[in-house]
């Protein structure tokens, strides 16, 4: 849930709650959980290990319905189509000149 706070020249100022409140996890924190005291390389190795735990246990977060049906156009679509693809390499040129806009 996105809250917003104020409403400025920029635009809103917006938070959302951290995972804590959504949880109901008050008492675990970065601090509590010494994370604070760790390097930045620390963290992201953390962080890359937490991913990956959760990657672990995809199977656990089930789909929604509206997730489910895109799924399953797309990959009617792909079987329906399967030469109609792109590389990554001719992905990134086209982003590369659409950001060039």
């Amino acid at each position: 849930m996105l809250r917003c706070l104020a409403q400025g020249s920029i635009g809103s100022i917006c938070s959302v709650p951290s995972a804590n409140a959504r949880l109901g996890t008050a008492g675990v924190s970065l601090r509590s959980l010494g994370i604070d005291r760790l390097g930045l390389e620390e963290r992201i190795a953390l962080v890359e290990e937490i991913w990956d735990s959760i990657a672990a246990d995809s199977a656990a977060v089930p789909l929604t319905t509206p997730q489910r049906d895109e799924l399953d156009r797309r990959l009617a679509d792909h079987a329906a189509h399967p030469n109609d693809v792109l590389s990554w390499d001719e992905v990134k040129v086209s982003l590369d000149e659409r950001l060039k806009k």
